[in-house]
């Protein structure tokens, strides 16, 4: 089954979902419990069904630099990126739960520039609400090419084309937990899930924590023949994986903009240290194995317009993990632009979730 006949499908599930009588289910909803929060600050639209489309331009980057001494005379960085049409996305979010996921569509390969086709597949949880959230994800990409091709191949000027690997793929998995101080008055389900929305301009303090994994791997090696020398430490190099834990903290603000507060402008950022376990691999089946600690920061931004039955957001995030090996540094990024459109749906909460609100874990989030 395709993507879209599977999105077809679930919209004409939800459709069934609303339509039902939910007062034939004999099951006794939990008594509505005392907001613990400042309710001056935001609102709450845990009882309502949050389903949205959303497009953006999606690129993934890994960024190679040499400090070896080597003879050239000009750069001799490594800028691999995705060469990808417009994604689309498909997602829904109910009170403290949410699902998403990315695609694009196919398109040709572009035989003048030499820029593969890119293949892209992303999901996305969320779980948690205003004081604990957890967020896993994973995405992977397949085909790259170097945006840097002009400054570190002489051959460029006569034949404009582009070093190009479409076999090289990057594979990026990362759970986070994020904890907020100030969550009796900031709402974090502003930015993110869209069950909330900001009242009043307020920030917080974060305590984070994840574990990720990144892996890449190529059929060839991994730099280009214009600056082969600059990378003599690494030699054959076509493969690594690596993961790591990270521990760190950060602020998040989000302005309430306008008489009715409907606007908002929101952003997270965090710095975190860590350990890291690495494994490199090279063409001859050589591995090695090292560890060492370092950092990763992530920053986060939303802006949208959103009422009690509509909302429209504009997401954008910066999630970076680096990694050393013998003088070369092996950066691995995106920063994806997220252009959102959602609505709001009144139901009732199903037998098993009215379970799940009757737990401790669902009131200390």
């Amino acid at each position: 089954m395709n993507r879209i006949g599977f999105i077809l499908i679930l919209i004409h599930s939800i459709n069934i979902l609303f339509s039902q009588e939910v007062n034939d289910v004999k099951v006794q909803l939990i008594p509505q419990s005392p907001k613990n929060w400042d309710t001056t600050c935001y609102t709450t639209y845990s009882h309502k069904l949050n389903v949205y489309f959303g497009t953006s331009r999606l690129d993934y980057h890994l960024d190679i630099s040499s400090t070896f001494k080597h003879p050239y005379k000009y750069s001799t960085g490594i800028n691999y990126t995705t060469f990808m049409p417009m994604n689309y996305s498909f997602g829904f979010s109910y009170d403290k739960i949410g699902l998403s996921f990315g695609f694009s569509k196919k398109y040709d390969y572009d035989s003048t520039q030499s820029k593969p086709k890119s293949k892209y597949m992303a999901y996305n949880f969320s779980f948690g609400g205003n004081k604990f959230i957890i967020e896993p994800y994973i995405v992977r990409f397949t085909g790259f090419y170097d945006s840097n091709t002009p400054n570190n191949d002489t051959l460029y000027k006569k034949n404009k084309r582009y070093h190009a690997d479409p076999s090289l793929q990057i594979f990026s998995a990362k759970v986070n937990g994020i904890y907020f101080f100030n969550n009796k008055q900031f709402a974090y389900r502003t930015m993110s899930g869209f069950t909330n929305r900001q009242l009043k301009s307020k920030g917080s303090w974060m305590a984070v924590a994840n574990f990720y994994i990144n892996k890449m791997r190529s059929d060839s090696i991994i730099y280009p023949k214009s600056v082969e020398l600059a990378y003599d430490t690494v030699k054959k190099l076509n493969r690594f994986n690596i993961w790591g834990v990270n521990l760190g903290g950060g602020y998040g603000h989000i302005f309430a903009i306008g008489k009715k507060k409907r606007f908002f402008v929101g952003f997270t950022a965090a710095i975190m240290l860590g350990y890291q376990n690495k494994q490199v691999f090279f063409k001859d089946s050589i591995s090695v194995k090292q560890e060492k600690t370092g950092y990763a920061s992530d920053i986060r931004f939303s802006m949208g317009w959103t009422t009690d039955k509509f909302f429209a957001v504009i997401y954008g995030s910066a999630d970076r993990v680096m990694m050393d090996y013998e003088k070369v540094k092996f950066t691995m990024y995106s920063v994806p632009i997220n252009f959102i459109i959602g609505w709001r749906f009144s139901i009732k909460p199903p037998k098993p979730y009215r379970w799940f609100m009757n737990t401790k874990v669902y009131k200390w989030m």
